[in-house]
């Protein structure tokens, strides 16, 4: 299992995602630093401007030096920004999950003879993972692999967290009494250790190549040249055997070769890192520290016991070597970043500059006694290690003496002393391989409407673009309507050029997968993506934009992508006064901001509806066209019962509905005034009870209207009235008898007719 966490500097180069603006071009191009911002960038980077390639290497982020304390087998990186010490290493591991590697006990000190796995020389690769060679005198030498960042590191107790050494009280020491600070054999960022020749043939020389593989050289014994794949499991992949009696002092990397100083053959070695093809460039006496020209044509070199700096020139048939004085003997040697060559003056505790064409141009104090190693930091510096004190000391590039860095602990009973020759920052494998291996592009761009169905990708067409042999550019699209859909939509691979199928949707997004092997880079200058138009214009269109005929008051629309532009009028759109003439007499008809007003005239009308005062009781008529209007009233038209009663105690009238027509009726018998109660009978007397309004018709006594009324029961009278209104008139009837008369059987006194009839009968004659 294996857990992430920077340790150093690197960290994958991203960015937040921002959308290309939709523009009213239907190809959108991506060409500018600013078109390359637009979108996410991981590992790549645009330098030189206006292009994109793959960024820096991981090891160029890092500010780490690792050095040895070769005597108790210890490696310790230290911060070359701060000088701190970040951790304390075993050089190797004696066993990895219960298999024994043959490399020795930690701690165990080296004898030069038979204990101790005595680590020797560094060699950083591009990843910032550390190389180290223990040369294990008289016993099993070894390689081991550390990382230089956590997330290399690996859980092998499955705890979850990386147990590895730190400075756990941030005092600038790695104590390795500390079981906080230090953990041995458990350390879970010793990533390796594989056994290298045979028993006895001390491993001495490593280096890094531009590809990543790995070089060991051994010097006692076995005379071999080791190369191995440093993919897990690390495997040996070649070997050159050398004559007899060579010894690999140390190494470097530089183009397509390996050097090796061979100290007891005296010269300097070149191997092909392909071919495995051997030089050898003789240089009279042995060879020492040795350091490379990026390029591979020559490398530069100390020679133990002699007071030279020499250049190993492979550019020439035959190879020459050619020595410059220097004021003491040199061990070490290394490049600045400024290619001017830095020597270890072993001896006089100095340190040597010389410009490239060799000559001497500084010598620096080390304050310390015989500086052994040399190597250049990422910001410029020199650090210088030395043989008998326990530190490191830093110069400025200028030469400046910038203090000795500690590499000791208070923890008594081991000897801290360094020793090595080599790359131990990784700058000079980073100038041979400054590149890193994988990195990705991603482009956005919003067309501005939606299903547009994306036509194809073209990219570098410019010239600065570039695809190197043993380098890839993989180019891939997708589409969708939303950014929610885009980012689960897949990704289709695109030829350059070529026709897509079914990329379609707003926005597209391309994808650019960079791949290099680190010495080499694609370059991307510039990258189009096409919509479905040849040209836009009337005839073919993506989004409404495309379809702007420059007139105010027509509606621009593109109805598909890829389809035919369509203009609409925009109704009341307008751009002087007459254009809004809507035939009305009662408009004020205007032209303001583009659009038509139209104002109406108080107190005009076109018809009926236009004077609708809103009163259900007014009839709402107007004259005429463009005329005025009258409200005249509804006679009977009412609202509420009150309109209809009017306050009239004897109407009962109703209002059937508001606006309706009153429908009258009065309550019987109720009056107001005395003609209220006239009842067309002459013989009565008809007042109103005000108070009540209720009516009396009272009887005159003695008064008439009709003969009939005047009847007074006297059989012998004619009863008649004298008119309506008038008396009655009670007249005797002539002969007429009555029962009062003379009785019955009695002689009358005048004739009876007819004879039939009782004599005298009541009325009769």
């Amino acid at each position: 299992m294996r857990l992430g966490h920077a340790l150093g500097a690197f960290a994958s180069v991203g960015a937040v995602l921002t959308l290309a603006a939709p523009a009213m071009a239907q190809t959108h191009v991506f060409t500018a630093d600013a078109d390359f911002d637009s979108g996410a960038l991981n590992n790549v980077v645009h330098v030189p401007s206006n292009q994109l390639q793959l960024g820096p290497t991981p090891v160029s982020k890092t500010t780490l030096v690792w050095v040895d304390n070769y005597v108790p087998g210890w490696i310790v990186r230290i911060d070359s920004s701060t000088g701190k010490q970040t951790a304390r290493f075993d050089s190797a591991l004696q066993f990895i999950n219960g298999q024994a590697t043959g490399a020795r006990p930690s701690k165990e000190n080296c004898n030069w003879a038979n204990a101790g796995n005595c680590p020797g020389r560094v060699a950083v690769d591009t990843n910032g993972d550390v190389w180290i060679v223990n040369r294990a005198f008289g016993a099993q030498g070894s390689l081991s692999k550390f990382s230089g960042n956590i997330g290399h590191c690996i859980d092998r107790n499955n705890n979850g967290v990386i147990d590895t050494s730190r400075d756990a009280n941030n005092d600038g020491i790695v104590n390795p009494n500390d079981p906080a600070e230090y953990f041995g054999q458990n350390d879970e960022c010793i990533l390796t250790t594989i056994p290298v020749g045979a028993v006895g043939d001390c491993p001495r020389s490593v280096a890094v190549d531009k590809k990543g593989k790995i070089w060991v050289g051994t010097c006692c014994g076995g005379f071999k040249i080791y190369r191995f794949n440093p993919n897990e499991p690390v495997a040996l992949e070649a070997t050159i055997q050398m004559p007899s009696g060579s010894c690999m002092y140390s190494a470097a990397s530089g183009g397509d070769y390996v050097f090796f100083s061979n100290r007891a053959a005296a010269s300097t070695i070149r191997v092909n890192i392909d071919t495995l093809q051997v030089q050898n460039a003789p240089c009279g006496t042995e060879t020492y520290g040795v350091v490379a020209d990026p390029g591979g044509g020559w490398a530069w070199l100390g020679g133990y016991s002699q007071a030279y700096v020499r250049k190993a020139n492979f550019t020439t048939n035959p190879p020459t070597c050619t020595s410059y004085a220097a004021p003491a003997m040199v061990t070490a040697v290394t490049l600045d970043l400024q290619g001017n060559v830095w020597a270890s003056g072993y001896g006089n505790a100095q340190v040597y500059k010389y410009n490239p064409a060799g000559t001497l141009i500084g010598q620096y104090a080390t304050g310390a006694a015989n500086p052994h190693g040399l190597s250049v930091d990422f910001q410029g510096n020199i650090w210088s290690v030395h043989d008998g004190a326990p530190h490191l000391v830093k110069f400025s590039p200028a030469g400046a003496n910038l203090g000795a860095f500690n590499i000791g602990s208070p923890a008594a009973g081991y000897d801290y002393t360094p020793y090595l020759y080599s790359d131990y920052t990784g700058v000079q494998i980073d100038r041979i391989a400054p590149y890193t291996r994988i990195g990705i592009w991603e482009g956005t761009y919003d067309g501005g409407a939606n299903a547009i169905p994306w036509s194809n990708v073209t990219w570098n067409t410019e010239p600065q673009g570039a695809v190197p042999t043993e380098t890839t550019l993989k180019v891939s699209a997708r589409a969708a309507d939303t950014l929610s859909e885009l980012a689960t939509a897949p990704y289709a691979p695109c030829q350059n050029g070529t026709p897509m199928v079914g990329i379609k949707g707003r926005y597209v997004q391309v994808k650019v997968d960079f791949q290099g092997p680190g010495y080499k880079t694609p370059v991307l200058a510039d990258l189009a993506v096409h919509g479905p138009c040849g040209n836009l214009g009337e005839t073919c269109c993506v989004k409404d934009p495309d379809c702007n005929d420059s007139k105010q008051c027509t509606l621009d629309q593109c109805p598909v992508p890829g389809g035919v532009c369509m203009h609409s009028p925009i109704p009341e759109c307008c751009q002087l006064d007459p254009d809004c003439n809507d035939s009305n007499a009662c408009t004020v008809d205007t032209c303001v901001s583009g659009t038509c007003q139209h104002a109406m005239q108080g107190g005009c009308c076109m018809a009926n509806q236009d004077c609708d005062d809103g009163l259900p009781c007014t009839a709402d008529l107007c004259s005429g066209l463009g005329g005025t209007c009258s409200n005249v009233a509804i006679n009977g038209c009412c609202m509420n019962d009150l309109d209809c009663t009017k306050g009239n105690p004897c109407s009962d009238s109703k209002c059937p509905a508001p606006g309706g027509l009153c429908d009258i009726k009065y309550k019987a018998g109720c009056c107001q005034t005395d003609s209220d109660c006239t009842d067309t009978d002459l013989c009565t007397t008809d007042l109103c009870d005000t108070a009540n309004n209720t009516c009396s018709n009272t009887q005159i006594v003695g008064c008439c209207n009709l003969d009939n009324q005047c009847y007074d029961g006297n059989e012998c009278t004619t009863d008649t009235c004298s008119g309506p209104g008038g008396i009655c008139q009670f007249v005797p009837k002539a002969k007429c008898c009555t029962p009062t008369d003379p009785e019955v059987g009695q002689p009358c006194d005048f004739p009876v007719s007819p004879n039939d009839h009782p004599p005298c009968a009541p009325g009769h004659l």
